[in-house]
């Protein structure tokens, strides 16, 4: 099957980005999905933007750029296809849990050298945040002691 399906535009996108991706606490993303390749192709760059728009207008960007030299291009073009996988930080705006749209070009080459490449968009996309990380009682009175440890540990060398 690969990439192609439909001249240069992706036709089956469903399955290019997962559907859910997980926003970390910094406001980054990894942006993930599924790509298989024709037999006689191997991923030489791989683009992706995630956008987000929220009800009040706000929202944010994220880009990414996948090298070919971190994908494993012979996985992909077994029946199925391999996981791509790569970290984006926001660039505009704040990216928080609800919709967003992805979008991703691939280039690739051929076996004859060649040069082809092939873009989807993906509005199916949910944002989650991770849950927070409650901190029990005992938990902040460790780390009180250990802070109060490391200060006198600094005034003592000092």
């Amino acid at each position: 099957m690969g990439l192609g399906m439909g001249g240069d535009v992706v036709t089956d996108t469903a399955g290019n980005f997962e559907r859910v991706l997980q926003v970390d606490a910094q406001g980054g993303v990894w942006l993930q999905g599924p790509l298989e390749l024709a037999a006689d192709q191997t991923l030489s760059t791989l683009y992706v933007w995630l956008s987000q728009t929220r009800e009040d207008g706000t929202g944010g960007v994220a880009t990414a750029v996948l090298d070919g030299g971190g994908f494993n291009s012979a996985a992909a073009r077994q029946a199925g296809g391999t996981p791509w996988r790569t970290q984006a930080n926001a660039v505009h705006g704040e990216l928080r849990a609800g919709p967003a749209t992805g979008m991703a070009l691939a280039v690739l080459t051929r076996d004859d050298g060649s040069t082809i490449s092939y873009w989807w968009s993906d509005n199916g996309i949910h944002l989650k945040q991770p849950a927070p990380v409650a901190v029990q009682p005992h938990d902040k009175n460790a780390l009180a002691a250990e802070l109060l440890q490391a200060a006198a540990n600094i005034l003592k060398h000092s």
